[in-house]
């Protein structure tokens, strides 16, 4: 029903208790985000942030990848299929040289990418994707989240929208709480038009 949905969120989330999901509104939760790709440099930050997201979402799957690269690995590893409901991207990865993190060199430097790049190459591939489900079925386009994240949001937020990202995360990343899955939530149904 249509009262049920998640109402948009407020800046000023004060009382996280009266924001309890009801059960319909944790089933559309559960239903709509269902599996996550985090991609950092850190790896104690991807650890750190996959536990509070399943503090939050407990029924969550998530991949972790420390590169541009590894990510879309994880994307191109089943591309008729949608992989991720949800991706957290940081803006500014490490560069990979020849799968080593070392200072570039002429003979080493391969593939550069940024997180607002990453984010340009998975629209891409959803592009492409969608264009060869709409030639072999008929599947809707499946809208995947993405949260751009830098501890620098006012220089590298500018890139990471105009790369398409829906939300922006500072570092460190929000209190993981009801206001925030309810953001998620009214956000990933807004871009799947199912409110």
């Amino acid at each position: 029903p249509q009262h049920d949905l998640p109402k948009k969120p407020f800046c000023g989330c004060f009382n996280t208790q009266s924001l309890c999901f009801s059960t319909q509104q944790r089933h559309r939760l559960q239903t709509e985000i269902r599996s996550v790709l985090i991609v950092d440099k850190y790896d104690i930050f991807l650890k750190l942030l996959s536990k509070s997201l399943l503090s939050i979402m407990p029924h969550l799957h998530i991949k972790t990848a420390i590169s541009a690269e590894k990510a879309l690995a994880y994307l191109d590893s089943n591309p008729q299929t949608p992989s991720f409901d949800m991706i957290v991207i940081e803006e500014r990865l490490p560069r990979c040289y020849n799968n080593a993190r070392v200072a570039p060199t002429k003979s080493n430097c391969t593939a550069l990418l940024s997180g607002s790049q990453l984010l340009n190459r998975i629209h891409q591939l959803e592009q492409h994707n969608l264009s060869s489900l709409e030639k072999n079925t008929e599947k809707k386009k499946h809208d995947t989240l993405v949260i751009g994240m830098s501890a620098y949001i006012n220089e590298d937020g500018i890139k990471l929208k105009a790369a398409g990202a829906d939300l922006l995360w500072n570092k460190p990343p929000p209190t993981m709480d009801m206001c925030l899955c309810n953001e998620i939530l009214h956000t990933i149904l807004e871009k799947r038009g199912k409110i």
